[in-house]
């Protein structure tokens, strides 16, 4: 008897502590998807629909239409640089313009390294062999570094690491791939939150 009197007054002392943990915890949850559709939509991902929306028919699920469009033309364009050549200033232009209309969050990398970058990239392209392919995978990654201020460094290893295999997988020569993964760590790290001093 004692031992169920006692039971009871755990639980009767427990309740509102674990109610007050329940309420944090939803808390918590719900500053984890604010975060997380903030984050998306620097990317250019639509946040997800409402439970039992209709979704629309031929839509790309969870990227902005608008968005897929430039990493298209970007893919498109990155394609179109041909093996040995020397790539005109022309091209250099377009692929720079193609990565700043990418760059759409809060915060978007340098015009001058973006620069860097489009030359870097389109002569390690030229240096391909002459029958590799550009991935889409390559434009895709871009676009997810070009808007990485919300992302975890974890995050953002992991996509200059698809990036840079997208790359080696062309077989780019290691001398042409370099430059490029280091205009990428330059802008990523530019676009990261800088750390507030100490008061």
């Amino acid at each position: 008897m004692k031992t169920l009197l006692l039971t009871l007054l755990l639980i009767l002392t427990a309740a509102p502590h674990l109610r007050a943990q329940g309420a944090q915890g939803v808390l918590i949850k719900n500053k984890a998807k604010d975060i997380r559709d903030r984050n998306d939509a620097a990317q250019g991902v639509e946040a997800p629909a409402a439970p039992g929306a209709a979704a629309t028919p031929g839509a790309p699920r969870g990227l902005d239409p608008g968005q897929q469009q430039k990493i298209d033309k970007l893919a498109e364009d990155l394609g179109k640089i041909a093996t040995g050549a020397t790539v005109a200033a022309e091209v250099r232009k377009t692929i720079q313009t193609d990565l700043t209309n990418l760059a759409k969050g809060e915060v978007k990398p340098a015009p001058g390294n973006l620069l860097k970058l489009a030359d870097d990239l389109t002569a390690a392209l030229a240096a391909k062999p002459g029958a590799a392919k550009v991935p889409p995978g390559l434009a895709n990654a871009l676009n997810i570094l070009l808007n990485s201020s919300r992302l975890t460094p974890g995050q953002t290893r992991m996509f200059l690491t698809n990036a840079q295999n997208a790359l080696l997988d062309l077989g780019v020569p290691a001398d042409r791939l370099q430059p490029v993964a280091m205009d990428l760590k330059s802008i990523t790290t530019e676009l990261q939150p800088k750390p507030k001093p100490a008061p």
